[in-house]
């Protein structure tokens, strides 16, 4: 997207911190994000060895830090949606994308 990064801004990586954030607090596809999330106090988080992590709002750059390194896509069987295929239209070329994030 040719964000300039000469001055060591880290454009994209704040980009994806606050689309996994607001993934994460309320955020769904199935309305317009509102920017309002839907926490009151803090998250709880299980992990799948059972441990259990909880983040209180003044813990909010450590929950980043957790989605940053733990965050991973998924691509849940799709072939008959024919998703990750490349189709045209209107001479316009597109990739039906779906995927999960998880943490």
């Amino acid at each position: 997207m040719n964000y300039d990064q000469s001055q060591g801004h880290k454009f994209y990586e704040y980009k994806l911190m606050n689309f996994l954030v607001e993934a994460a607090l309320g955020m769904t596809s199935k309305s317009v994000w509102s920017g309002k999330y839907d926490i009151v106090g803090g998250i709880i988080i299980v992990k799948p060895n059972s441990e259990v992590l909880c983040y209180h709002l003044i813990d909010f750059n450590k929950f980043k830090q957790y989605l940053k390194n733990s965050a991973k896509l998924d691509n849940p069987s799709g072939t008959k949606m024919g998703y990750g295929e490349v189709y045209s239209e209107g001479g316009d070329s597109f990739i039906k994308l779906n995927f999960q994030v998880k943490a």
